[in-house]
């Protein structure tokens, strides 16, 4: 064995090649496996061999044991496991290089949920992006348009390093004009697009000052805050604008003859603003 450890999960005594991985460990595996999942050892075992006088064929690997455990737990029939980004990460570069086509989609499988949970939205983005995943980055993306960007800094996010600066600046860029977007359409919303639950009709008129006063309230009580923030449509929120709209104390043809609105006008424009924000993304 050369003073190499074997690998206990794949060490098979019927094995025929031995694949040693760049930290020394040992694979005893199958050679018609490895030529069933990957057209690269398929090639390289048709090849004659040179005369050794040890049994069994030896392939000096550049990828890790974790790595080549990982992509054999999928090119071999075994439960599944979760793996960390950082092998997954490891496992797909490699199944590209060595033409294991089923693993990297296999390995992005069983990575989603884990970027789902990942609870920085910006570091399971990096991680996406680094995988060449357009389904998870893009996952990845909307939790990290939602969310507060400081936070997200809060620590730094390791594997942001390694994303070009220019895919990053994309991001923050797409993500200003988003949350630009969505501020509109909140206030819009709140003055053109809201019909109540008991049937008075949307406000008109732009001159409208009960209207005005409660969009400029909305706007000032929200303004620290990113536009996707559950607060941002709380009834907390919605309680105070109205009160401040009726201190003026003007008629609106939202509420005929200036009767307050009640709970259920201020849920159903929670839904109108909820349904809003929804279209945006």
């Amino acid at each position: 064995m050369d003073g190499h450890s074997k690998n206990t999960a794949f060490s098979f005594p019927d094995g025929d090649v031995i694949l040693v991985s760049s930290d020394g460990l040992e694979f005893q595996v199958h050679k018609l496996i490895l030529s069933l999942a990957s057209p690269f050892f398929r090639d390289m075992f048709k090849l004659p061999q040179v005369e050794s006088p040890k049994p069994l064929q030896s392939v000096t690997m550049t990828e890790d044991a974790g790595t080549l455990e990982a992509l054999l737990k999928i090119v071999y029939p075994t439960e599944a496991e979760d793996v960390s980004p950082e092998v997954a990460i490891s496992a797909c570069r490699a199944a590209e290089k060595l033409q294991f086509s089923k693993v990297s989609s296999m390995m992005h499988y069983r990575l989603q949920p884990i970027l789902e949970t990942l609870k920085n939205p910006l570091e399971a983005w990096a991680i996406a992006v680094q995988l060449n995943s357009r389904q998870l980055s893009k996952d990845a993306r909307i939790r990290f348009i939602k969310a507060n960007t400081r936070d997200c800094f809060n620590p730094r996010p390791k594997h942001l390093n390694v994303v070009p600066v220019e895919r990053y600046a994309a991001l923050i860029n797409e993500k200003e004009v988003i949350i630009k977007e969505a501020r509109s359409k909140l206030v819009e919303t709140l003055i053109y697009g809201y019909q109540g639950s008991i049937g008075r009709p949307a406000c008109l008129d732009p001159r409208c000052r009960t209207c005005g006063t409660f969009a400029e309230a909305y706007v000032f009580l929200t303004s620290n805050l990113n536009p996707f923030d559950p607060a941002c449509t709380s009834m907390t929120i919605l309680r105070e604008c109205f009160g401040r709209a009726l201190l003026e104390n003007r008629s609106c043809q939202r509420w005929k003859a200036g009767a307050p609105p009640d709970e259920s006008d201020r849920e159903a424009m929670q839904s109108k603003l909820r349904e809003a924000l929804s279209l945006v993304t």
